[in-house]
């Protein structure tokens, strides 16, 4: 958002933050369920009662590195 000019808002959900995004970065739409995705594990992981299996971890982390990587393209930058 700030490399694009635009005001960060303080929100965990990330579908909002990138339906701000889409805007500059249509692409990134493609985001939207696997964003929504992480979003749940961040808020149901947070409290007790529920607890993250490996393959939660596992799914989690192979979503944040593609998408790292996605948007990191998007910049410019090398993938990584």
């Amino acid at each position: 958002m700030v490399e694009d000019g635009m005001s960060v808002i303080k929100t965990h959900d990330l579908q909002t933050l990138l339906n701000r995004l889409i805007v500059h970065h249509p692409l990134w739409a493609a985001f939207h369920t696997t964003l929504g995705n992480l979003t749940d594990y961040a808020v149901k992981f947070r409290y007790p009662g529920h607890t993250a299996t490996r393959a939660d971890a596992r799914d989690a982390l192979k979503a944040c590195r593609s998408i790292r990587g996605e948007v990191r393209l998007g910049f410019g930058l090398p993938r990584k």
